[in-house]
């Protein structure tokens, strides 16, 4: 290795090298959804070798927390909570023969756990993604399947609207309006565990119309 390279060749000579990582990690999102996923150590396994080889070090340098809250969906089991986080983090990447020379990435990611594994489970996603990006690692996958940030993304949404809907006093759970709200989704029920990412995003769609009619509703009475 050429102890001269500055961190731009050295990671352009990196990337050059790491093959496409398979997803071999199983994701159960819920009673209907699990997807393919990369693993964070199938990344590492990837990276770490030709990091050393190519005189790179790469870690994260700085996490911020951009949101904190709990979430909380519905069911005929009772009130389920769930905490989320979204954080930013900064990665840097040195060259190892000069610590003055290095590069920064930024990577957004979410955690969302009934549990304490929130936090880790956003660092772990920050840093994975971090370096898939600043490597260009492909994961022969087709953008338009079913990812966990998707999910993510729409089980925020799901539990927003409902809290929209409540706050315009419109009973969701009733007996008759639960059916309606089923029919028109195409579902089977409204509770959370059982839906897939279409289900979902079917369920979203007829709650964001609800709250649109519901607040014209109301301006046409005022």
């Amino acid at each position: 290795m050429d102890k001269e390279l500055n961190i731009y060749k050295r990671m352009s000579n990196a990337t050059n090298e790491i093959q496409t990582v398979a997803k071999n990690l199983n994701v159960q999102v819920s009673d209907k959804n699990t997807y393919k996923a990369v693993g964070e150590k199938d990344i590492l396994d990837a990276v770490k070798p030709i990091e050393f080889k190519h005189g790179i070090y790469s870690y994260p340098l700085k996490r911020t927390v951009l949101v904190n809250e709990v979430l909380e969906t519905e069911s005929r089991y009772g009130t389920k909570k769930q905490i989320h986080y979204l954080i930013e983090t900064v990665y840097r990447f040195v060259n190892v023969d000069n610590s003055n020379d290095y590069i920064e990435t930024i990577s957004y990611s979410d955690g969302i756990d009934t549990g304490d594994k929130a936090m880790g489970k956003a660092m772990t996603y920050g840093d994975k993604y971090a370096l898939m990006k600043a490597y260009k690692i492909s994961t022969g996958e087709d953008p338009d399947k079913e990812s966990s940030e998707a999910m993510n993304n729409l089980i925020i949404e799901y539990t927003r609207l409902r809290g929209q809907l409540e706050d315009l006093g419109c009973d969701f759970r009733d007996e008759a309006t639960d059916k309606w709200v089923c029919n028109k989704a195409k579902i089977e029920t409204q509770d959370l565990p059982s839906l897939g990412l279409k289900e979902l995003r079917r369920l979203c769609k007829v709650y964001a119309e609800m709250i649109e009619k519901k607040k014209n509703d109301k301006t046409i009475k005022k």
